[in-house]
This record gives structure tokens, C-alpha cells and sequence, in this order.
């Protein structure tokens, strides 16, 4: 638990001094809606790439929302003990000098499955940057990129 805490204050501290461009003005931040991600992650040395859908909910600059993961679609991860096809991770969050500061949990409270994350909002219609949490597969730490885009 101390590794992931110190992974993810380290994160959050490179991300906002590396990326306090190319943001959107915190007022005009507006990401209620549906969103389509690419994920990308590293799982036993090979590189994993699959979406992810995602709704968000903002009330001012508190974000809610849900992220569902279709396991069958993830080639690169074997399963071995997410059993169901489909799993919905539970978000809160909040809007932070342009950024989404967020953590997430698996809403199955039987799967250990947890992180957080800081995404920048590079418009209202894209947000880009990385997550770190426990993978219940690796159950291990796991980290990625994410890149998120409105769904039409």
C-alpha cells in the first residue's frame, strides 16, 4: 500500500509540473457526458491497448461517473479472475488547475481492483494522461496511459 501511495504522489506531482500547458481554463471545463478511451498498459512485458467506455458527471468541479471495461475485447490479459465479460469501475473525482484528479473502484466490492489517476483537460472534447492502481489479474501494480474522446 506504500508503494502505491508513493507511485501515486509522485504521478500527480509530474504530471502537474510537466503538463501546465494546453489545458482548458478551469471555468469553461465542462466533461458531463459520454467518452470513449484508449488505454494503454503493460501487462507480463507485452503492451496492452483496448477502450474503455466511460460516462462522467460534473456538478461545478466534482466529477462522478463510471467506467465499463469489456474484458473479452482485452486480447493481452488473461483471465484468471475477472470471470465476467463485462466490468463497471465506480469514479469520483475532481477539477484541479485543468486537470481531472480522479480514483477509481471496481463496483463488484468482491474484486480488488482500485487506482487513481490525473487526466488533463486539453478541451471538452479530449483529455489525455495516466493512471496507476492494483490490477486484480497482476495483482500487482499496474500503471498506463489513458486518452479520452467524446463519443458521437
Amino acid at each position: 500500500m506504500k508503494k502505491l501511495y508513493i507511485l501515486s504522489s509522485l504521478l500527480c506531482v509530474l504530471l502537474l509540473t510537466s503538463s501546465s500547458f494546453n489545458t482548458a481554463k478551469q471555468d469553461d471545463i465542462d466533461i458531463t457526458g459520454n467518452w470513449t478511451v484508449s488505454v494503454k498498459q503493460e501487462f507480463d512485458n507485452t503492451e496492452s491497448t483496448y477502450k474503455v467506455k466511460c460516462v462522467f458527471k460534473q456538478k461545478k468541479n466534482r466529477v462522478t461517473g463510471e467506467m465499463v471495461m469489456e474484458m473479452d475485447k482485452i486480447e493481452s490479459v488473461p483471465r484468471k479472475v475477472l470471470q465476467s465479460n463485462i466490468q463497471t469501475l465506480k469514479v469520483k473525482g475532481e477539477i484541479i488547475n485543468g486537470h481531472l484528479q480522479f480514483t477509481y473502484v471496481n463496483s463488484n466490492s468482491e474484486i480488488s481492483h482500485f487506482g487513481s489517476g490525473i487526466i488533463r483537460v486539453e478541451s471538452n472534447q479530449a483529455l489525455k494522461g495516466k493512471f496507476v492502481g492494483y490490477g486484480p489479474e497482476s495483482k500487482d501494480v499496474i500503471t498506463g496511459e489513458m486518452a479520452f474522446e467524446r463519443a458521437k
